[in-house]
């Protein structure tokens, strides 16, 4: 018996951590947001949250269009537009996604000389960046950008359906479920995928470990403030 209870202790904390790292690094969850990216040909902008899927996103577009990914705060500050372009031509491709563009702006810490750059950039290769919503500079910045060409493509909340997926391939697996009524709460309640999917790991976690009580969907965001942190879910694991 004592094996029993250990296998399915073990079961659900893998299905727990399961959800609560969903992080699909190759396959994005947003299958209408990689239509709209896929059906434009010129150079675009992604405006959109931190910590809302728009990563993976990028990253399965970059396979399906066999373009460039690149992680733009992973260079340092010296030399770092000879880094990125290193870097850019080291792949040779026509298509070139920037993630994380704001430390393109933060290290060069000029605007205009960052608008021209990435200007002259898309003049020469079919560009796609990712800047975040939520920085103060965010709006003029995004306004430049369209008035020299870049397109600009809104990433908002996921779905519902969408969203909903995720679970129902998470559960059909191990047999474990959730009440819809959480995965509905935590759609309607947070716009970012990251604070969305922690709420429904930290339901699931509440009902296997208090399997005769019935919890409230309030009840379970209080408990889930313990993950926040600075009014942002702390994430171990990779950027989504």
């Amino acid at each position: 018996m004592a094996d029993t209870n250990s296998e399915c202790m073990e079961k659900e904390f893998n299905v727990y951590r399961s959800i609560s790292t969903h992080r699909p690094l190759r396959i994005s969850d947003r299958k209408i947001d990689l239509v709209r990216m896929l059906a434009v040909r010129g150079s675009f902008v992604l405006n959109s949250l931190q910590k809302n899927g728009t990563t993976t996103l990028m990253i399965n577009y970059a396979a399906l269009r066999e373009g460039a990914y690149i992680d733009c705060s992973e260079f340092s500050r010296e030399n770092y537009l000879l880094q990125l372009e290193n870097e850019i031509e080291r792949d040779s491709k026509h298509i070139v996604l920037l993630d994380e563009i704001m430390s393109l702006y933060h290290f060069i810490n000029d605007d205009d000389k960052s608008l021209d750059y990435l200007t002259q950039l898309s003049q020469r290769k079919q560009l796609i960046i990712r800047i975040h919503r939520e920085k103060s500079s965010t709006a003029q910045r995004i306004t430049r950008l369209k008035d020299n060409g870049f397109e600009i493509v809104e990433i908002g909340k996921i779905p519902y359906d969408e969203f909903m997926a995720i679970f129902q391939r998470e559960f059909a697996v191990s047999g474990f479920n959730v009440p819809e009524r959480f995965i509905k709460y935590a759609h309607s309640q947070f716009s970012q995928l990251d604070k969305q999917v922690n709420y429904v790991a930290e339901a699931f976690r509440l009902m296997v470990g208090n399997p005769s009580k019935e919890f409230t969907e309030r009840e379970v965001e209080e408990r889930t403030k313990h993950l926040m942190h600075g009014g942002t879910y702390r994430c171990e694991s990779a950027k989504y």
